[in-house]
């Protein structure tokens, strides 16, 4: 059955446009977790490409630059946390499975996902922020391939009831480190960086 089900799948790729061919092929990679499996809830660690590019080296002794209506940061434990010296090749990427599926859903609820998985303390902090936005243009749209690249180890309240999230984003050929309210619902073309998991080296 399988082997009949690949023939009929192989018969009929062979006769799509090379357009038709990469909308089938985003369509498979939007739909199917890197593994395989079938989306759920759990949360969906994307490696990058095996490619080499971009050693970045952080001085985790500085204090990056915060804005001005910051009240308080949510976790200042964080701020100093991660490796020195790394290559941005190496870094994983996460989206909100409501992303995966599609679907625009709140930084908010990001936020709530990644402290419940226990995925925050490897997420970049604004340090790792400000030492990537030195990087070349070019490497840096190889990182980002065009979305939104949000630093979850730096997030803080400016009200009582408000919380904004840094990220790093493109603009005319440059890049820039933003702030986003947790309000904020976000698509596809947004995900979370973060460091390789400990266990898996």
């Amino acid at each position: 059955m399988r082997n009949e089900t690949l023939k009929r799948v192989t018969e009929l790729l062979s006769g799509l446009t090379e357009q038709q061919l990469e909308a089938v092929e985003s369509y498979i990679k939007d739909a199917v977790l890197p593994d395989g499996g079938e989306k759920n809830s759990e949360p969906s660690i994307v490696p990058q490409a095996d490619r080499s590019y971009g050693i970045i080296e952080v001085d985790r002794s500085q204090k990056p630059k915060y804005p001005k209506w910051m009240k308080e940061l949510k976790h200042p434990e964080l701020e100093s946390q991660g490796p020195s010296r790394y290559s941005l090749s190496g870094l994983d990427w996460f989206k909100h499975p409501e992303q995966t599926h599609g679907k625009g859903v709140s930084l908010q609820a990001v936020y709530d996902f990644l402290v419940v998985h226990n995925m925050l303390e490897r997420c970049l902090t604004l340090l790792d922020g400000e030492a990537i936005k030195k990087i070349s243009i070019e490497e840096y749209m190889k990182l980002s391939r065009g979305q939104d690249l949000f630093l979850w180890g730096t997030s803080y309240t400016h009200t009582d009831t408000q919380s904004d999230v840094a990220y790093l984003t493109e603009e005319n050929g440059r890049v820039h480190i933003r702030w986003k309210n947790f309000n904020v619902k976000v698509d596809g073309n947004s995900v979370c960086l973060m460091h390789p998991d400990k266990k898996d080296e």
